[in-house]
């Protein structure tokens, strides 16, 4: 049956390639290639049931993909693009594009490791590159993401996707279509965000106003935070930080000095932070410092800190200017991916804003007793007092009621009582 399927659109005969010893040889059906494929699907189109034999032509491209590179170098070599117009042979519609992207999806993840390398050429990262646009279909900027992805799984081809600058325009993806009604442009953008949420490059920058004591860096939700003992920005193991004024950069509790001279005002603290190479990169005025990046991974993420001693100033750049000393590498900045309302955006001097603290009203019928903004909901142990919800719960090192050393937080249901 299924040689009877090729046979009626003139499929290769045995006396179109050369037998060795019943195998086929390579070199013998290249050129025919287009021919065996285009046979197999039709073939592939019309069988029915595992238990046919399958058409010859199946069996030549079976035995063609045996060999040593057989498809890198005769059929992968049809899938290279030319991406100048005037060498395409057919103009790229969005279904061509799109079967493409699958295509190249499949392949590079079929072909993990060296051979992804070679079948990642110039023209084939200049088609997928050119695909992710707003213009183009959503299905296919949808499997151009997921071919970008399958090839990203190789580490060096990741770096070459990221060198392309393509977290700008999956960045833009997102902006535009997320939420959209429609299903394709919000499906699209989705594994846009995904995309953009696995990146590991971040980048903001300081303006120096005052030239005192500041530590400045990366840090995560387990940060210690405790102004009264001292606990700032690289003074545990969830942060580092640079300090201009004493020249040193923290970590752990422990100094390291480094070359650059004394900040003063006007100056621009560049900080970059690098998850995947495990670095984290200070610069000042666009004079860089490298540091291996040891911060222990708790999952929470990370994000930009900064401990100040009294009456320091400084203006924080996450994206919302231009600017003035970007790494030479591909990079994201926060104001790209974050939202924030207008009245979050608003800091009010301190003793404005405890006063409007104290005109607020408390909604919950069991706040946490040191915020006051979220329910109860968290047993502290062993001491089972439950008056902190886990925001709080997971800032304390000992219960703010016994002053036991905390050992465990448990999320509770607030009518939970034990």
């Amino acid at each position: 049956m299924g040689s009877s399927c090729c046979k009626a659109h003139e499929p290769l005969q045995e006396n179109d390639y050369v037998s060795e010893h019943g195998r086929t040889t390579t070199s013998s059906v290249a050129n025919n290639t287009d021919r065996l494929v285009l046979d197999a699907l039709r073939a592939v189109r019309k069988i029915a049931g595992n238990n046919v034999e399958p058409p010859e032509c199946m069996m030549i491209l079976h035995s063609l993909a045996e060999e040593e590179e057989g498809w890198l170098n005769v059929n992968l070599k049809k899938l290279v693009f030319h991406t100048d117009q005037g060498r395409r042979e057919s103009v790229l519609t969005p279904s061509i594009c799109r079967n493409l992207g699958v295509v190249l999806a499949c392949l590079a993840d079929k072909l993990a490791g060296p051979l992804s390398i070679v079948l990642l050429t110039e023209g084939t990262l200049e088609f997928l590159i050119q695909r992710l646009s707003t213009e183009e279909c959503p299905s296919v900027v949808l499997n151009s993401i997921l071919a970008l992805e399958k090839f990203a799984q190789t580490s060096e081809n990741k770096l070459t996707i990221r060198d392309a600058g393509i977290a700008e325009l999956v960045s833009r993806i997102e902006r535009e279509w997320l939420g959209s009604e429609d299903f394709g442009k919000h499906q699209a953008a989705f594994c846009s965000q995904w995309l953009l949420d696995n990146t590991c490059v971040w980048y903001y920058e300081v303006t120096i106003l005052t030239a005192g004591v500041m530590q400045i860096g990366w840090a995560t939700k387990d940060s210690k935070f405790l102004n009264h003992e001292g606990y700032g920005i690289g003074d545990d193991e969830y942060s580092y930080a640079y300090d201009g004024c004493r020249q040193l950069t923290w970590h752990c509790a422990l100094s390291t000095a480094h070359h650059h001279s004394t900040w003063v005002p006007g100056d621009v603290l560049g900080l970059l932070l690098d998850l995947e190479k495990g670095i984290v990169m200070f610069s000042l005025n666009g004079s860089e410092i490298e540091k291996d990046f040891k911060v222990a991974h708790s999952g929470a993420g990370f994000f930009a800190g900064a401990s100040f001693m009294s009456f320091q100033h400084c203006i924080f750049n996450f994206g919302a200017q231009p600017f003035k000393f970007p790494p030479k590498v591909p990079f994201m900045n926060f104001n790209d991916h974050a939202k924030m309302t207008a009245e979050d955006k608003i800091i009010l001097p301190r003793h404005l804003k405890l006063a409007a603290i104290r005109q607020e009203s408390i909604t919950c019928a069991d706040p946490c007793k040191i915020c006051f903004e979220n329910a109860a909901d968290t047993r502290l142990e062993p001491c089972k007092h439950r008056d902190v919800c886990m925001s709080c719960a997971l800032q304390l090192e000992d219960c703010p009621m016994c002053r036991r050393h905390i050992e465990n937080r448990v999320e509770t249901p607030s009518q939970d009582t034990s």
